[in-house]
């Protein structure tokens, strides 16, 4: 993960020195696209907020205690809602 971010920090500062604020912006959203069109074991990595899901989102923001946790995640399309423990 450092040696990502180390990556894109250089390639943002590359951008900026070459083409100034326009370079960051247009970095900035290859980044963007690139996160949100990443597929990780076939959930979308940006999931729950694209595609847009209010309840996930919220359970995402707002952590609850795992024990307390009764429901598994949509996104997994599960035959039982309802998690065993």
């Amino acid at each position: 993960m450092g040696l990502c971010n180390r990556i894109i920090r250089l390639v943002l500062v590359l951008s900026v020195g070459f083409f100034g604020p326009i370079g960051f912006m247009v970095t900035c959203m290859f980044f963007l696209i690139t996160l949100v069109k990443t597929k990780t074991l076939n959930t979308p990595y940006m999931w729950p907020f694209l595609p847009f899901n209010a309840r996930a989102a919220a359970d995402f923001l707002f952590r609850i205690p795992q024990p307390y946790k009764n429901n598994r995640p949509s996104i997994v399309n599960p035959m039982d809602k309802k998690r065993q423990s």
